[in-house]
């Protein structure tokens, strides 16, 4: 989508002074309303993506809003900068009111597996799935690996989600796993997977590190990218069915000609 720019290290580099999200443009009714406000395409609605730059109140756009990072800026090297000089910006504001920093503690999961998956394919990363017996015993694991998360050994090195039923982890070996911490190589475009690492519910913070080296270790990122990953996936008849309808005509049309080669593995 960004031809590179979001992936290219100084714009990572650029990054670590902002909270960056990716919203769920057709998998979330709230999320959907977020982006709405913010921009409105040729379609008068919501459009796949959507890319805007907010200030720290998380409301205000302090950039123009588009469809893509290449509307708003020509090349990696002037994002950069304005990313640069924006922070700076605020953060002198925040020491102008004496407010100091605060530590990055939450983990950046996604809603549930079925998305997790979908995400980490997309992304060519691994999925990490904190799977407790009850609400709390997941709440427990999200708490320690969220401690682990920002750390310069595995940041930005995996997906996350979080499971507290068999039921929603079907597509991860179908469904026959153990609860715990699961490092889960995505398979199947997305649509299932496979587990590479498993730490017990009880593990200690050492015992889950150990569990993601392995798991990364074992990780096999997916060779083919862009149009080949495109039709390979026909081929094998990939589709995503998405919660909420496509309002983005250009998309709509995309998935319409995907959906004609799409077989029983598409959901």
């Amino acid at each position: 989508m960004d031809r590179s720019f979001l992936s290219l290290t100084p714009v990572i580099r650029a990054s670590r002074r902002y909270v960056c999200i990716r919203t769920l443009t057709y998998e979330d009714a709230e999320e959907r309303e977020f982006q709405r406000r913010l921009y409105i395409g040729r379609s008068g609605d919501v459009e796949n993506t959507t890319f805007a730059i907010l200030a720290p109140d998380g409301k205000k756009p302090i950039t123009h809003t588009a469809r893509g990072i290449r509307q708003l800026f020509r090349s990696p090297d002037e994002i950069v900068q304005w990313m640069d000089q924006a922070a700076d910006y605020y953060e002198g504001e925040r020491k102008k009111k004496h407010l100091k920093p605060q530590p990055l503690t939450a983990l950046p999961v996604v809603s549930d597996v079925r998305l997790g998956l979908n995400t980490a394919a997309a992304d060519n990363l691994p999925l990490v799935v904190l799977y407790g017996q009850t609400a709390a015993e997941t709440a427990r694991l999200k708490a320690r690996a969220a401690f682990l998360a920002w750390k310069p050994e595995f940041i930005g090195r995996c997906a996350y989600t979080a499971a507290t039923s068999a039921a929603s982890l079907s597509a991860v070996e179908g469904g026959a796993v153990k609860p715990g911490l699961l490092v889960v190589q995505p398979a199947g475009f997305g649509l299932e997977g496979k587990v590479l690492a498993r730490a017990e519910p009880a593990a200690t913070p050492e015992q889950l590190a150990a569990t993601l080296r392995q798991g990364l270790a074992a990780f096999r990122p997916e060779p083919l990218r862009g149009p080949q990953y495109q039709r390979a996936g026909q081929a094998a008849g990939a589709f995503w069915e998405t919660k909420l309808p496509v309002t983005d005509y250009q998309e709509a049309q995309a998935r319409e000609r995907t959906r004609r080669h799409a077989g029983p593995r598409g959901r």
